[in-house]
Order: structure tokens, then sequence, then C-alpha cells
């Protein structure tokens, strides 16, 4: 067309018209005519509708008038092409006229728009309008293409799904702005007789082709090869394209059927499965082809680790050997053809879950012999333990714990202890700064124990090395550079090659506490730097252990307390604590800097933000939510923030600087009760700039309660703690006149016991009499010094009248004396010579005489002294086996010579069972109703006792008790029933050794009283 236009300004003007309105036919023949003389106000040219150009070549698009006035209303404006002119629509700009050099005269009723080498960008419509008297007058409107001839398709491929049908696609390729059509044939039939045959019409797309077995043409499913043909045609030429594939090549099947598993273990499986059925028919011979194989694709997956995948022909099965223990597993199958190699030709997967049986775990943690920490205290210390713990996979169970055995060392087995924890911290306390320990450490679940064991030695205190020194770290986005120096005294050492450097790294905000996972690497003991690869460096914490392989002794973990940013010569903050100071207040705290860096220190910054009242309960109570939660909230250009907790319009900063040895600030003018986000930065010297943002911490002004608030509630809680005391010693007093009362109305006296005094009184009274007159404990009257008798003893608390009673009515009992000591101890046996006393009967006590008129009674341990027939006499009387019967003289206090320690108050007189138990009884620690001092409740006790564990008087004149002796309870009393009754029977006592222990007195079979010692 370009060249044609050029030919024709070479013509005559009668002839050009002539050409001109034959050119104008001939470009309009695709559709109406442009100009359309019914209409008014328009100018009548003549443009194609649709001008295709191939690119890089020229653009010769014509405006011609075809007539020579615009008829505005009843007035005609005549024009010619001085008037006429180009402007591009889909673009902004002005209106073109022959000027520009894009637009060319061709004579007065035409012109040109030409363009030399096109571009697919010049596409678009163009309008060609006539201005006349100041208006635009429009025109017609040529919509331009370029672009190119039909390019070949891209991507062709085919593919025959199980013999059943058959789809070529392809993607069209970039031919410009013109419109280009692409259509597929295939031939049918045999060599001689081939045909092409296209596409079924409604299997077609613009880019793809069905054909089925009930397509017409239909898909030959026995065809062994295929050949396509592919036509592209445009406005600019038409072009054709050839294909060719094995059927085989093209063949996709289906899924693997029969997908079944067997011999499932703790770590191994067997997996079977059958072809697809589809497959058979390309497994045997067809003529002259040999049988086509069958690929299977099998791919194990497991959650969190890599996939392995494995191809095999058969048979259809395989088996693994090396899986984990309680794990899900994941087999993918994928079959294919042999000759079919693209991956959208392999079948879609069959799968199968399974999951591996729990076994053991495979091994135990790992521990070095630097890992633990050591707190001193003044007689003990407390070793923090600190090891790698065993991978997640390797748990083999779904609960997992270490057992951890701590033994002295050079010790039996009676002195270790276990401590069972789930993670890699274990504080063991209370061991001695003096000793050995063996750690051994076992991983263990609900299967068992490992095979394995990891140990190590905590040697004593004073075997502890040396710390590393000068521990330096400094971070970047990715990774922490570690500096140390060894200290001198192990110089010697790490020349000879005998000493190991542990590097250790934990996930933890606070400075020298590990409280997540730890990590370690195991460095020759020359090196005195590494860098590890890690994430978000900044939120864990570092440290060294230095260990001499010779010895195996080791300085323990030293955690690292300077950590800086790289290029920086200060560290971040750490440990930051807030809490709420006042209503408009926060303190905040953290961890003093290392003195290294403190020199370096230029100031400090804190900004805090306030958080959305909907997230002050998850932010505030949840310290690793407070970190999650970025400080600001980005504000886009279209004024709506990230949708952060808090945003950049709701955070204030503050600057200060504080002291060398300081480290807390308080946030002043915050709002009441609301809740802020704080983090801290300091500020480099050096570098004049502030560190990265220490970890956040959140808080609530919430101030706490007033001055007069707390004294208000100190005040009423010390009135209350009064009004309580004074009421709780009057109901005190209320229920013992209460117990007085109950016990002196409801006393009574068994039948064997005379109303009015007779021969029972008159025997007892003689009976003491004789104690009292021989010069072994007489009770001296207190005004005249004479001896008086027990029934004008003064009143003893509430319980006179039974005394009296008692007195008066008792029974006797007879107590025989031995003539003869064993070991210097008087050997006691009790006979009762009356009848059983019933434990339901309300008789408090029983009274003893003795043939030899005395009775004996605990006396000082006196070294010098070995006549031990000399005893005083008991107390007056005695409750039945819980009273004060004397010890013998051996088995008091420890004073002499030999300062023999024993207990004292225990009773030689036994209460048993008529039965004899077959088993001795232990001995209880200490017998109800007794107090420290050894006596029944309300004694008091003014020696002045040792303090060495063992209870030791001075004299006796404090033993009588001062209340009557309390019935001890059954379910602590050393009294056994016998069909309702407690008889006393005749017992030997074991003679206690002189030696310097406190142990109870070894019995055959009776339960000595003992006291407590405190």
């Amino acid at each position: 067309m370009g060249r044609s236009t050029r030919e024709l300004r070479q013509l005559s003007p009668p002839v050009l018209s002539i050409v001109l309105l034959l050119f104008a036919s001939t470009t309009t023949s695709l559709g109406d005519p442009c100009h359309l003389p019914s209409q008014k106000n328009v100018v009548f040219v003549d443009m194609p509708f649709k001008l295709s150009v191939e690119n890089h070549h020229e653009m010769y698009l014509l405006c011609r008038l075809v007539s020579d006035t615009i008829q505005v209303g009843n007035e005609s404006i005549r024009i010619d092409s001085s008037n006429l002119r180009f402007k591009r629509l889909d673009l902004a700009g002005g209106y073109l006229n022959t000027t520009s050099p894009f637009v060319k005269e061709i004579n007065k009723s035409a012109i040109a728009f030409v363009k030399n080498d096109t571009e697919v960008d010049d596409s678009g419509p163009y309008t060609c309008v006539a201005e006349a008297e100041g208006r635009y007058f429009p025109g017609c409107t040529a919509e331009v293409e370029i672009g190119t001839r039909p390019q070949k398709v891209l991507n062709f491929s085919c593919i025959v799904t199980a013999f059943l049908n058959m789809t070529c696609s392809w993607t069209n390729p970039d031919n410009g702005k013109v419109l280009t059509n692409y259509t597929i044939e295939v031939v049918r039939g045999l060599n001689m007789f081939n045909r092409w045959v296209s596409c079924p019409a409604n299997h077609t797309t613009e880019n793809s082709c069905t054909w089925t077995t009930g397509s017409d043409p239909y898909f030959e499913k026995y065809a062994l090869s295929f050949m396509f043909r592919v036509n592209g045609t445009n406005s600019l030429g038409h072009e054709s394209w050839n294909y060719m594939f094995d059927h085989n090549a093209i063949l996709k099947l289906t899924p693997v059927t029969h997908l079944n598993q067997s011999n499932l273990t703790e770590r191994g499986v067997t997996i079977t499965w059958k072809q697809p059925a589809e497959a058979q028919h390309r497994n045997v011979p067809y003529g002259n082809v040999s049988p086509e194989k069958v690929i299977y694709q099998i791919t194990l997956r497991r959650q969190g680790a890599e996939y392995k995948m494995t191809e095999t022909e058969g048979p259809e099965q395989i088996s693994y050997d090396n899986l984990l223990p309680n794990k899900e597993y994941t087999v993918e199958i994928r079959c294919h053809m042999e000759k079919a190699t693209r991956f959208d030709l392999y079948s879609d997967p069959a799968i199968l879950s399974f999951k591996t049986l729990k076994d053991k775990p495979d091994g135990p943690p790992v521990i070095y012999q630097s890992g633990f920490r050591s707190k001193l205290y003044t007689d003990s210390r407390t070793v923090t333990l600190v090891f790698t713990e065993v991978d997640r996979d390797n748990w083999n169970d779904d609960t997992f714990n270490y057992i951890i055995q701590v033994c002295p060392r050079f010790s039996n087995s009676d002195g270790c202890k276990n401590h069972t924890v789930s993670h890699s911290m274990l504080d063991i306390e209370d061991l001695s700064t003096l000793t050995q320990y063996e750690v051994t450490i076992w991983s263990n679940n609900s299967i068992g124990t490992a095979n394995r064991t990891s140990s190590m030695t905590i040697f004593s205190q004073a075997e502890v090395l040396s710390s590393p020194q000068d521990i330096s770290v400094v971070i970047s986005e990715d990774s922490a550079s570690i500096t140390w120096q060894v200290p001198d005294s192990l110089r010697h050492a790490r020349d000879n090659g005998e000493l190991e450097t542990v590097l250790y790294w934990c996930k933890s905000f606070i400075e020298d506490v590990c409280n997540g996972t730890a990590y370690s690497k195991v460095l020759p003991g020359s090196r005195t730097s590494d860098v590890i690869k890690v994430r978000q460096p900044r939120d864990y914490i570092y440290g060294l252990g230095l260990t001499t392989m010779k010895t195996g002794h080791s300085s323990g973990v030293v955690w690292s307390k300077c950590v800086s940013q790289a290029g920086a010569y200060v560290g971040l903050v750490r440990e930051l604590r807030a809490d709420a100071d006042t209503d408009t207040s926060i303190k905040v705290h953290w961890a003093k800097m290392c003195s290294s860096q403190r020199k370096y220190i230029g100031g400090y910054q804190v900004e805090y933000c306030h958080i959305k009242r909907e997230d002050v309960s998850m932010l505030v109570n949840s310290n690793d939510e407070c970190q999650r939660h970025t400080l600001t909230a980005s504000v886009n250009s279209s004024g709506f923030n990230s949708g952060s907790t808090t945003s950049s319009s709701s955070c204030q900063k503050q600057n200060f600087t504080l002291e060398d040895n300081e480290a807390q600030y308080t946030i002043e003018g915050l709002t009441k009760g609301e809740s802020y986000r704080i983090v801290v930065r300091v500020m480099d010297k050096m570098s004049g700039r502030y560190t990265p943002d220490s970890a956040a911490a959140c808080a609530t002004a919430n101030g706490g309660m007033r001055v007069i608030m707390v004294v208000g509630i100190g005040v009423g809680c010390s009135v209350g703690l009064v009004v309580f005391v004074i009421a709780l010693y009057m109901f005190g007093k209320w229920i013992h006149r209460k117990v007085d009362a109950a016990k002196e109305v409801k006393a009574t006296l068994p039948p064997p016991l005379q109303k009015d005094g007779g021969a029972g009184y008159s025997d007892w009274v003689a009976r003491v009499n004789g104690v009292n007159l021989n010069g072994h404990g007489g009770y001296l009257d207190q005004h005249n010094g004479d001896v008086t008798i027990l029934s004008d003893f003064p009143r003893r608390g509430s319980h006179s009248c039974l005394d009296k009673l008692i007195i008066e009515k008792a029974p006797v009992v007879t107590v025989e004396t031995p003539a003869k000591l064993v070991n210097g101890d008087p050997r006691v046996s009790a006979n009762l010579n009356r009848e059983p006393i019933s434990l339901e009967e309300p008789l408090t006590g029983v009274l003893f005489s003795s043939n030899q008129g005395v009775l004996p009674r605990s006396q000082p341990y006196d070294a010098s002294n070995h006549d031990h027939s000399n005893s005083s006499p008991m107390p007056p009387y005695t409750q039945l086996g819980l009273s004060h019967l004397a010890a013998g003289a051996n088995q008091v206090n420890g004073h002499g010579p030999h300062n023999h320690s024993g207990i004292t108050g225990y009773s030689q007189l036994s209460v048993i069972s008529d039965h004899p138990s077959p088993e001795p009884i232990a001995p209880p620690d200490v017998i109800p109703g007794m107090n420290t001092t050894g006596h029944h409740g309300g004694g008091h006790d003014d020696d002045d006792d040792a303090s060495s564990g063992s209870l030791e008087d001075d004299n006796t004149t404090d033993r009588s008790p001062l209340h009557s002796p309390r019935r001890s309870p059954a379910s602590t009393s050393t009294v056994t029933r016998a069909g309702g009754y407690v008889s006393a029977d005749r017992a030997m006592v074991t003679p206690m050794p002189h030696t310097t222990s406190a142990s109870v007195p070894v019995s055959n079979g009776y339960v000595p009283v003992q006291r407590a010692n405190q």
C-alpha cells in the first residue's frame, strides 16, 4: 500500500481524482463507507476501517475529502486539505497538521500519516478531522494493527489419556496487534491412503484440540504414531508446521491400584501395588513392536524432612528398613510409560499414609565436661547442668524426658538421687562443695530408656578451673562472632594441646540464664575466636567452657555479658523489664552494660507505643506476644496502616542519660490505665548512632494503691488481727471450762473402789507413808518443811478433785525391784495383780506400791556412782502406758565424764497385747501429747538443756507433771487392743550401752516412750 500511494503522487490531477475515487472504493470494501452524507456538522472523508502493517515496515494512512463543504445548519463551510488534521485517540496530545513530520499533503483534498519504521506500540485508533472557523469537525477513524506474519506456535504437545482421548495444545506466539488464527490437523489412514483431517468442531479452542473415541473425526487408539499439522493465518500471511509423536511417548496412565502396606515395624515397612489396567495394552508384543515397559516413581515423604524418590520397573513392591520410629510417612506412587519423559505424562499419584511403631530413644543427649554452672552458698552449692537436647525426630515417641542420676563419687548407690526433666536445664541443689559427683543421663520415653547414656563428673569446687576471660560477642544480621582469652593458669595446657573449648549458645532474653534449647560446638583449645550462623542472633546468649582433657577438670559454662552490634562499641540493652510506678509513669529496668562498654555510652533513648485496648491482655500478660509484635506500623500512601497492634502515630520517644552504674529509668507523662510497648536503645559515642531495639516489654500505667489506702488496709488488718486473737483467747477459755466441768462431772470410779474408803484406802496410805518417810523423794510441806502425805498435795491444775478421788480409791499394783543389777541398770518388771482394766472406763491412772518401800526414779547420771540401787521414788501416780515411769540410771542425760547422751523419760513399763505381735513395732519419733521437754502438755522445764540433739536435765525438781497426763490417741499410741482391754505384762529391757548415739533403745517388742529433741 505504501508503494502504491507514493506512485499516486506522480500522476496528473485529473488522473489522480479518478484513482482516488477508485482507491476509496477498494479500501472501504471491507465495510460500510465512512462518509455519511446525511449527517451534519461532520467532515466527509474516506479512510480504511482497518490497516494492517508488518512490524518495522512503513505505515501509510490516507485521509481524503469526499466533499469540500461542511454543512453547519443552513450554512456551508468550504474546506480543503489544509483544514485536515490527524489525531491518535488512545494517546494524549494535540492534532497533527502538515507541519508535523509524520503528516504529508497529497493534494488539495487529501493528506497522509506516514511513519517509516513502525513498531507494535504504533498500533491504535487514528482519526481524521477538519478544523474550520475555530472548530473541529469529526471525520472517520481507522484501527491500525502492526504485527508480524503468523509465527510458529510455542509449547506444542499432545497427551493421550488411558487410550480414551487425545488432546493437543499449544501457546499462541506474539504476532503483535495483528489478529492471527491457528488450526490443527492430523493424518488419518495408511501411508498410501492417508489424508489430513481437522479437529472436531465442538472440541476446538484458540489453542487446543481434543479427539475422543466418539468424536468426528475420532481418536485412533491403536495407532502407533501420529502426524500433526498446525496452520497459522492472519491479514499479513499464512504459515504451517508439522509435528510427529510416538503413541507411547504421549500416553498418560491412570494411577496404580491396590496400594497397601505390610510388615510395619519401628523402622521398616513394605509397600505393594498393582499397575493400571490400560498398561496391559502395551505390555504384550504387537506385530514387530516390543512390549512397552511401565516405570514407577515412588516418593517417600516425612513432615519437616527432605523427601526420598525412587524409580523402579518392578516388581510392584518396595521395602524400607531405615525409617524413624513413631513418625508419620506418606508414600506417593506415579507410573508412566518408558518413552514418556515429560512429567505431565506421569499418572496422578496414588497416596498411602502410615505411622511407624514406637521405640526406645536412639541415644542420650550430648553433654560435655564443661556443661554446668555453679552457684555457691555458705556450705553447699547448686549446680545447673547444660546439655544439648535430643532432636525431636529421635524421641521415637510422643512423650519424652530425661532421667538424670547424680551420685557421690567413690560411694555406693545409697547416696544417688534421680531427677526427671523434659528440657536441657536442671538445677541440682544442696551439693557439697567438697565432694565429686558422677552425673549419668538417660533418654526415656514410654517404651523405655536408651541403650546408651551420657555422663560427666562434677568435681569439687576447689578443682573447678579458671573461667575464660574477656568474652565478647559481636552480632550481625545472621551470625555472631565470639572472641575470648584463655586464663594464664591454663596456657600451659593450651600450649600442650590438652585444652578443649566448647562454645555454647542458647535462645534467651535473660543475660545468663538459658531458658531454651542449648546448642554447642567443640573447638580446639588454641582457638580464641569463632563465628556461628544463627537466625536472629540478638535473641541468644553466648558462652564458653574450658576443659583440660588430661584431668577432666573444667571451668563450666561462662555466659558473655558483652554483646554488641557489628560496627558498634556498645551492646544492646538486655533483660528489659517494665513495672507500673504511678498512675502516669512506668519504671523500666535492664541489665547493666559490661564495664568495657560503659565508656562508649553517650545516652539512652526509650520509645513507648500505645497498645490498643483489645490487645492489652494478650501483650501485657505474655512476654512472647509482646516480642512478636512490631514496635511501629508503616503507613502507606493511601493513609491505611498495616494493622499492627501499635502505630507510629501512638509512639513517643524520650532521650536521657544515666550515671555509670545505673540501669533504670522512669517514663513520665503517661495516660492512666493505658498500656504501652516499650523498647530502649543506647547511644554509641563512637558512631553517633543508637543501637537496635532491645527486647520489648509491655506494661500498664496503673500505679497501684494510694498511700492512704495502704495505711488504711494496714490499720484495718492490725485491728482485725487483735480482735481475732482476743476472740480466739476467749473461745479457748470457754472450751477449757467446758472440759474441766465435763471431767469433774463424768469422773467415775471402777467398781473395785469403795466409796467411803476402806481397806484399800488404808493399805494405800500405809504404803505411801513408808515411801515418803524413807528419805527418798519425800514431798515437803511448803510452810514447815515437814513431810506431807499425798492426800494433802496442793491443787494441780483443774484435776485436784479427780486426783483426790484417785488417791482415795485406787487399785494396788505391785512393782518388784530386782535386787541384782545387770550392767549397772535396774531391770524393772511390772506385774498387774488385778483384772485388766477396760479402755472405755474413765480411770485416769493406777497407783503403784513397792515391796521395798521405794520406786525407781530418774537421776542425773554420775559416772563415779556405781551403786544404782539408790533410786528416787516415782511420781505419785502415772497414766497407764503413757506415764513418766522412771528410766534407769544409765538411760538418763549425758552428765559425767563420759558425756553419755541418752533419751530420758521413756518407760520401762510396757503396755502390750495379750496376744503378742509377730513382728516388733517400730518406735515412733514423738509420742503425741508430749512437748519438746519430755513432759506432757502444760509441763514447764526451766532446765538449761543442751542443744546437741539430746535433752539433758540438771535436776529432778521439775519432773512432776503440772497437769494431769492426757491419753494418747489410739492411732499413735503404743497400746494394742485385745478384746477391748489393755494388759500389762512382764517385759525385760535391753540395757543401753554407754555411747554417744541417741538412737532409741532396742527392746523385745515393746515401744519405749521417747522425748523429741528440738
